[in-house]
């Protein structure tokens, strides 16, 4: 019994002990989580402003110089474009957002006694694979001896710092370049370089925070899709024409292009050069260029894609090497084979005309003969020439096998730089 009371008394003593010291303990236990709770939501709200300050600082405003992202262009938007549907103000909202970042270019022969611009410098340049250009018959303006010599263009503002993308024949080497922004106000622009080989050419304005139109991409584009052009025809400045893209991957001979164009109905005409090819997004999708006079409603623009690349290395070097052959090729079809009396079994890419002084020329080529292998490989159409030649460089020697008049022969190519063996007019 004593033991059972004294346990019992024990007991009964340390019961009130224990609850106090739970009661202490749980106090311990509801600060410390207080305290952890505090100091999470603390962690939290220093990450949101962390986050905040990542994610919603605005972009820095050029001040003109980029000294660190002097060859940087904004990046292209995702592959696919968001699909938008043609509605009663769709043009006109994408018309007046876009408008601002279209200038128009007046150009200026240096010496415009000695100088000739034939009809426009809008007029497309004819030339067939390789070769330099070759311009149609065309009625020339009635200028008068000593009377300046001007034609208009367009370009679309790439960085708000003054860099205007337009095309190699608007911006040309020998001739004073004036540029007029949606705001009416002018520069003077010079010319940061130009790649003939593309059409494509770098204008730079003395000024900056400008507004850019946004450079889309031409990879998903397809025929069908609503195209709208921007630009300066016939001086009527801002200009908008809407149309479908008709066509993407032409391979026009008779242009002055050695890459595959979009073609559009969008209505483009003398001074639209240069100017932009939008999507309903509102994005640039290509670079007007040129039309053929002997039709209706069917012009041409550079892919977005093309341009893009080119004014990243024009802005990087400035000028951009190109290999060329010089020659203007046909590929033979029944009529060609009929008239040459070529058999069905042979194939090759015929020599139409070689460039005087070009490296065709230089390797002792001459209208009439027909190409048969380039360096050991089988060649029968101007594209597997055109393939090939992707992988060559100016200076890279090229073994052409030939026919002339029935005889098989082989001479050396030495590949030459179209940006300095091909000249603006």
């Amino acid at each position: 019994m004593p033991d059972s009371a004294e346990e019992t008394t024990v007991n009964a003593q340390s019961t009130p002990h224990r609850d106090h010291g739970g009661l202490h303990l749980s106090s311990k236990l509801l600060i410390g989580i207080l305290v952890v709770n505090t100091f999470g939501v603390g962690i939290w709200i220093g990450s949101q402003f962390m986050s905040k300050d990542q994610n919603d600082t605005p972009v820095r405003v050029s001040n003109g110089r980029n000294d660190s992202n002097e060859n940087i262009l904004p990046p292209a938007p995702p592959a696919k474009p968001e699909v938008r549907n043609l509605g009663e103000s769709t043009v006109a909202d994408i018309a007046e957002k876009v408008a601002p970042a279209v200038v128009a270019i007046e150009v200026t022969a240096r010496n415009s006694a000695e100088k000739t611009l034939a009809t426009a410098i809008e007029s497309p340049t004819p030339q067939y694979f390789f070769g330099p250009r070759m311009r149609p018959q065309q009625i020339p303006q009635p200028f008068v001896d000593g009377q300046e010599k001007r034609s208009a263009g367009s370009g679309v503002i790439i960085r708000e710092d003054g860099y205007i993308l337009t095309n190699s024949h608007v911006a040309r080497a020998d001739s004073l370049i004036k540029v007029l922004l949606n705001d009416k106000r002018e520069f003077q622009g010079q010319l940061v370089g130009k790649d003939n080989f593309t059409d494509l050419a770098l204008v730079k304005i003395n000024t900056h925070g400008l507004p850019i139109a946004r450079l889309g991409s031409s990879k998903h584009i397809r025929p069908g899709e609503w195209a709208i052009a921007i630009g300066n025809p016939f001086g009527f400045e801002h200009t908008v024409t809407l149309g479908i893209v008709s066509a993407i991957g032409r391979s026009v001979a008779d242009l002055n292009h050695h890459v595959e164009l979009i073609q559009t109905d969008a209505a483009i005409n003398p001074g639209n050069s240069g100017g932009p090819l939008l999507n309903l997004g509102g994005d640039v999708i290509g670079i007007n260029t040129a039309i053929r006079y002997d039709a209706q409603n069917i012009g041409f623009a550079i892919p977005v894609d093309v341009a893009r690349e080119v004014a990243t290395s024009l802005l990087a070097n400035r000028s951009i090497s190109r290999p060329y052959l010089g020659i203007y090729m046909r590929d033979l079809d029944p009529k060609v084979r009929e008239a040459l009396s070529i058999p069905k079994d042979v194939q090759g890419v015929l020599v139409r005309k070689v460039a005087t002084g070009g490296p065709s020329n230089r390797a002792k080529l001459v209208p009439g003969d027909l190409i048969t292998r380039v360096n050991g490989t089988a060649v029968a159409s101007s594209k597997d020439m055109r393939e090939i030649l992707k992988t060559s460089k100016p200076g890279d020697v090229l073994k052409i096998t030939f026919s002339r008049r029935g005889t098989v022969s082989q001479t050396d190519l030495t590949v030459g730089d179209y940006s300095k063996e091909v000249v603006d007019d």
